[in-house]
């Protein structure tokens, strides 16, 4: 299985899904559904920090989290393009919410991240 292929393609499609759900809240805001973005995304943008700080990269948030959201998707998949098989396979330490520090390859960790915020958006359509 070719790894960077599978990881960039995952992150592409991340993309594309954050940038169709800002598109979707713009057209559709309050009060009630900002505040459940604030909810189900502070926490996937902390993940995605935590991946480009990983290796000195760092991607600046500004507050919106919607916003912030996409800013950070596209930032995740212009790092992806540029991992190599063996630095994606690597284990790096990560802080994760509810396990604290922990080992494991940039793969993984990218994946769990993607899940999750899928995971999220799905819950945020709900209120729709």
């Amino acid at each position: 299985m070719n790894l960077q292929i599978a990881i960039k393609d995952l992150c592409a499609y991340n993309f594309k899904a954050n940038t169709c759900l800002l598109t979707s809240v713009r057209d559709r805001s309050s009060t009630d559904l900002l505040q459940q973005l604030h909810l189900n995304f502070e926490e996937i943008n902390t993940g995605i920090q935590d991946v480009l700080s990983a290796d000195g990269k760092s991607s600046q948030m500004g507050g919106q989290e919607l916003d912030d959201l996409v800013s950070s998707s596209r930032a995740l998949l212009g790092y992806v393009e540029v991992l190599s098989e063996e630095q994606l396979r690597e284990e790096v330490p990560y802080s994760l919410p509810s396990e604290g520090e922990v080992k494991m390859s940039r793969y993984d960790r990218i994946k769990q991240i993607i899940v999750y915020s899928t995971y999220r958006r799905g819950l945020v359509q709900l209120f729709f």
